[in-house]
């Protein structure tokens, strides 16, 4: 699964609310108040020994019954054999200018929530003031920043395939706890050179897509009806004030597949349009969404044109319908789905650009993209039978 994820204000209200029984129950709202207030230091001291007791309470079948119960720690449904010849493919057909780099397991705890704003609930924390990785990518802002911070200039492309975990409870189909992925991020000053974007988005886009053509000529996979839909969230933003339509009540449908945004508002306008019609400056205006729609075209139309030509055998398109990833990504995004032998259609690829070098660098003449390959899920949902 590789789809950025929306903040879910209902897992929020949820944890809040079995949260405040627990202690009410326990009597223990002061001592929670008190670990709060506790040094990051202090308090991984309390928890590191609370987690030494009672796993020294532990028997054997305690440890067996956690195994077979938990989610979390089922094994993966595709062979580790397939994994790493897949990994190898990536490898092999990565571009030259990119880093392929290996990342620890672990994250500072927060990475996600602070720099995506992601739900802390959806990360696996540990006792020490760390976190597994939910997300590689947030992790390869953090090697730029470090990187930058330490005086290199220029632009910089990191690569890795990793092992991520996620607590939330995943109802789609094919999308389990933990899987592998890869995670391609480029950055560099901004310095007002739009051409950037551009760069970004052609050399991410072209990657994932000789990737899948080196599976399918593999013989070993087959996805076909390949796509690859352009969106800028900035338009999906100002149809939402133009509608006045409930933001938390969107949010919560991101992840449902047959939840169309525009048949369920009454909004009047095509949810996907090939490169060639255009909207109307009529409905531009009144939707208010001239200025978005134009940073989209004049930022991805030649860029999709050149593709186009390289890849004909795939389509393309610039999807207005798109609500995941809105407040993960800044504005241009990307998708790129295929259909298997049983005519089930997956995401496969998903990008866009963020923030978060800007944050963390803590200028705002930064510019970075981030993706993501669900490998584990193209390999379990897209290999020959």
């Amino acid at each position: 699964m590789t789809e950025a994820r929306p903040k879910d204000p209902k897992e929020k209200a949820d944890t809040g609310e079995i949260l405040k029984k627990i202690l009410e129950k326990n009597d223990c709202a002061k001592l929670f108040d008190q670990l709060v207030s506790l040094k990051g230091e202090d308090l991984q001291t309390i928890l590191i020994a609370l987690s030494e007791v009672r796993a020294s309470k532990l028997k054997p079948n305690d440890i067996l019954r956690h195994a077979m119960e938990s989610r979390f720690i089922e094994t993966s449904p595709v062979s580790q054999k397939d994994l790493i010849l897949f990994d190898a493919d990536a490898i092999n057909v990565l571009p030259k200018e990119f880093e392929a780099i290996q990342l620890s397991p672990l994250g500072p705890l927060g990475t996600n929530a602070v720099l995506a704003g992601l739900n802390q609930k959806t990360m696996v924390t540990t006792a020490r003031n760390s976190e597994v990785l939910g997300d590689a990518s947030p992790m390869l802002a953090i090697e730029y920043a470090k990187r930058r911070k330490s005086g290199k200039e220029g632009q910089v492309d990191l690569f890795t395939s990793q092992r991520v975990v996620r607590a939330q409870n995943f109802s789609v189909k094919g999308f389990t706890p933990h899987f592998q992925a890869l995670f391609a991020f480029s950055a560099d000053k901004f310095l007002g050179r739009w051409e950037l974007l551009e760069e970004f988005l052609e050399k991410h886009i072209s990657y994932y897509l000789d990737l899948i053509k080196k599976a399918n000529q593999s013989g070993r996979y087959e996805a076909r009806n390949v796509k690859v839909s352009i969106s800028n969230l900035m338009i999906m933003e100002a149809l939402i004030e133009f509608y006045g339509i409930n933001r938390e009540e969107l949010m919560l449908n991101t992840q449902t597949r047959e939840f169309n945004v525009f048949k369920h508002y009454g909004i009047d306008l095509a949810n996907n349009l090939n490169m060639v019609k255009e909207v109307s400056d009529d409905n531009l205006k009144r939707f208010g969404i001239e200025k978005a729609y134009k940073f989209l075209i004049r930022n991805c139309s030649m860029m999709i044109s050149g593709l186009m030509n390289k890849y004909p055998e795939v389509s393309f398109d610039y999807d207005f319908n798109r609500i995941a990833g809105i407040g993960y990504y800044d504005h241009l995004c990307i998708k790129i789905s295929a259909e298997n032998e049983d005519n089930e259609i997956y995401p496969l690829a998903d990008g866009g650009f963020v923030d978060w070098t800007r944050q963390l660098v803590q200028s705002d003449q930064e510019v970075c993209l981030t993706s993501g390959f669900g490998s584990e899920l193209f390999i379990n949902k897209f290999k020959k039978k």
